[in-house]
């Protein structure tokens, strides 16, 4: 279920999260992460701080993290290869000649 995937990424922070922040995290909107940050706070399982119009989601103090949390998203987190790829041009100032 999506909302416990939302709970052990706020679990793994160190600081509080936004509605934004889980979105981006998870590739869906604001309204959605939102939803699942609700159910959670319903649950008791986090808490929540307004600023105005600025909602601060938190872990509650009676939740533990699960050491298995930081290993999944460290593996998130890992270094990729990225490759380029370049069009062929038929001018030589481009491929890196000087003709």
């Amino acid at each position: 279920m999506k909302s416990e995937r939302v709970l052990r990424f706020v679990l793994g922070r160190k600081r509080p999260v936004t509605a934004a922040v889980v979105a981006s995290q998870f590739a869906i909107s604001t309204s959605t992460a939102s939803k699942y940050l609700r159910e959670l706070y319903d649950a008791g399982q986090v808490t929540r701080e307004q600023f105005g119009n600025h909602v601060i989601w938190s872990a509650a103090k009676n939740i533990k993290a699960p050491v298995e949390v930081k290993e999944e998203i460290e593996e998130q987190f890992e270094p990729q290869t990225v490759t380029t790829f370049r069009w062929p041009s038929s001018y030589p100032h481009v491929r890196g000649y000087d003709d």
